[in-house]
């Protein structure tokens, strides 16, 4: 069950134009247990090509703490997005203590 849902995320990620109008369930993708999932969600809305909407900040947030580096690393660069206070914080921290050169 898992393959199949990472397989659909892969597929959903292949057309842009499905991302503002599926924003839920890309929300949903960076809470999934699944890494793979969370990767692939993490990794296209870091790379798409339009702003991201303010609701996705506290979810990137969180993903800072995620136990996969290359997750944590796409959260770092997806919150630059956010230029506010909070975001820059996060990342000074997140840049001081992270154990992964990748990720700082």
């Amino acid at each position: 069950v898992d393959t199949v849902r990472a397989m659909a995320y892969l597929a959903l990620a292949q057309y842009p134009a499905f991302l503002e109008p599926y924003l839920s369930v890309w929300c949903d993708g960076l809470q999934d247990r699944n890494k793979n999932i969370r990767l692939t969600a993490i990794q296209t809305l870091t790379n798409a090509k339009i702003p991201l909407p303010e609701e996705l900040q506290p979810l990137f947030l969180s993903l800072l703490q995620d136990e996969e580096a290359d997750i944590r690393r796409l959260a770092c660069q997806g919150l630059c997005q956010f230029q506010n206070r909070q975001t820059t914080d996060a990342l000074i921290a997140c840049s001081k203590r992270d154990i992964s050169p990748v990720v700082r």
